[in-house]
């Protein structure tokens, strides 16, 4: 038997639930109105101003209806013409105490609004914008454990800034990235750190818990060039192709080494076998290679040095336990690696 109490109980729940179901229909609504404007229209188009409009009007309501505190906020197209209206959004109690931010700024100066709830924020991602000086002050983040930035413009002063204020960050992931000069990274709690931006300079300068660089592998010859000048603790690298890696101030090398490093994924980009095997004298505690080969780069270069056996390489010999190829289809380069790897006796697989 159902008591008054519990009756009440069941009818609140019931009437968030129904309302819950109603803001997911018009966020949805929100998502798909924002993509087909963005599809359809440039920013000169006279439609520009309705849309707003009406963008501003369904988040209101979002905003308005939710029970509060919200976990998230996602918005996709966020302009000065609504800044007014959208300083409203983020102090109300609804987003007072967010988890998760993902804001796209339209390709203008971040507001120091957008961050109101950096302090109880864990994971942001921020798209398509300029970070002006003037909200250095607003970046503080106590709690961000996972921050990812997207085609956004920032000088190294205030890049420096904000990854000081991220007192327990993580990962960090970065794509399209405007700056001046070379990326640097000092963190002392970062742990992983992945990168889009292939033309771009990346120094590691100062992480001492720094385990994971990733770099995802791109069929295009961009060269990625990393200055790694303290990670004691880096064991994951790639996958990359083609890369420059120094180790303070020179080039990784077997003089020059990377003791650190366990797992190493490579792009072929058109690397011969030995190519690969004296890059290989760089990591001589290796323990996992993945080889991702790309057949339109598979080009042959006359002047690589060749792969002396009188000097063998350490990881072959001592620690590589395993190696993967991936798009492996059997050219004579991917077989002639292929073989070499069944002569060292290591574990390998192909798919």
């Amino acid at each position: 038997m159902t008591t008054p109490k519990d009756s009440k109980v069941d009818d609140t729940n019931t009437n968030q639930a129904d309302s819950m179901k109603e803001l997911i229909a018009t966020q949805h609504q929100l998502n798909q109105l924002t993509a087909q404007f963005l599809v359809n229209n440039s920013d000169k188009d006279p439609a520009l101003q309705r849309f707003l409009e009406e963008q501003s009007q369904l988040m209101l309501k979002i905003i308005s209806q939710h029970p509060g505190p919200a976990r998230r906020f996602f918005f996709p197209f966020l302009r000065s013409e609504i800044y007014a209206q959208a300083e409203s959004w983020f102090q109300s109690q609804a987003l007072a105490n967010l988890q998760e931010l993902d804001i796209s700024n339209a390709r203008e100066p971040l507001p120091p609004f957008v961050l109101c709830s950096a302090s109880t924020l864990l994971i942001a991602k921020i798209t398509h914008c300029h970070f002006p000086h003037e909200i250095v002050s607003s970046m503080n983040f106590p709690l961000l454990k996972k921050l990812s930035l997207f085609y956004v413009s920032i000088s190294e002063e205030v890049f420096h800034e904000l990854l000081s204020g991220c007192h327990t960050l993580e990962s960090l992931f970065i794509k399209g990235v405007q700056f001046t000069g070379c990326l640097r990274v000092s963190s002392r709690t970062l742990k992983s750190i992945g990168t889009h931006d292939g033309s771009n300079k990346l120094v590691i300068e100062d992480t001492p818990c720094l385990e994971r660089i990733l770099l995802p592998s791109s069929h295009q010859e961009v060269c990625q060039t990393i200055w790694v000048i303290r990670a004691p603790k880096l064991k994951i690298l790639g996958p990359c192709s083609p890369i420059q890696i120094y180790q303070r101030m020179s080039p990784v090398s077997s003089e020059n080494s990377m003791h650190t490093l366990k797992v190493l994924a490579l792009g072929s980009s058109g690397r011969e076998l030995h190519t690969v095997l004296n890059f290989l004298r760089a990591f001589p505690c290796l323990e996992r290679l993945y080889v991702i080969f790309h057949k339109h780069n598979e080009i042959e270069k006359k002047n690589d040095p060749q792969y002396d056996p009188q000097h063998p390489i350490e990881c072959l010999q001592t620690h590589l336990k395993k190696v993967v190829f991936k798009s492996f289809v059997g050219y004579e380069k991917q077989l002639d690696f292929a073989r070499f790897v069944s002569l060292v006796n290591i574990d390998s697989s192909m798919f």
